[in-house]
């Protein structure tokens, strides 16, 4: 399994030219299928009148087999953890049995797999200002540092690419 994605999919759509190179080497080096639950956090730092839908942010880790293209998928809702959002510590077995399942079809016949993480925005009150910008930190190792993902990235980008955003609950 070589492929990983964590540029945070929904709010670094756009982003690319806003994503800080050595922090994503770092997590392209990380390996899906041995990395710990507890050690991948995201850390979005989102402008005002932008917030995240509970239950919608996720963690997907999923392998879809070379020999005949079956495929497998756990979805995990990102619970809010020190300003940013991990992996409930309750899903952390159910994350452990995919990665041996995916393992497993990795020694048997191979397997092209991969780890994303999606935030879903959305609007308080009135939403941004046109010009707002947003950053992503993510932690790739338990006790690691806070390390930048995405810096800066235009807000206006993810709004076109995406059309209307829903209004938060409450907000």
């Amino acid at each position: 399994m070589k492929s990983i994605l964590l540029a945070t999919t929904v709010l670094a759509l756009t982003g690319c030219a806003s994503v800080v190179p050595g922090t994503a080497l770092l997590a392209s080096r990380m390996d899906p299928l041995t990395a710990d639950p507890a050690d991948i956090a995201a850390f979005p730092i989102l402008p005002e009148g932008i917030g995240l839908l509970a239950d919608e942010s996720v963690l997907v880790l999923s392998g879809v087999r070379q020999s005949d293209g079956i495929s497998h998928a756990e979805t995990f809702i990102l619970s809010p953890w020190q300003g940013g959002y991990r992996i409930d510590p309750e899903d952390y077995e159910r994350f452990r049995d995919q990665q041996v399942r995916l393992i497993n079809w990795s020694e048997e016949v191979g397997l092209d797999g991969s780890l994303g993480i999606t935030l879903a925005p959305c609007l308080i009150g009135r939403g941004p200002d046109a010009d707002a910008r947003y950053s992503v930190d993510v932690i790739l190792r338990q006790g690691g540092a806070r390390l930048p993902l995405l810096k800066d990235a235009p807000l206006k980008d993810i709004i076109e690419a995406f059309g209307e955003m829903s209004q938060c609950p409450g907000g």
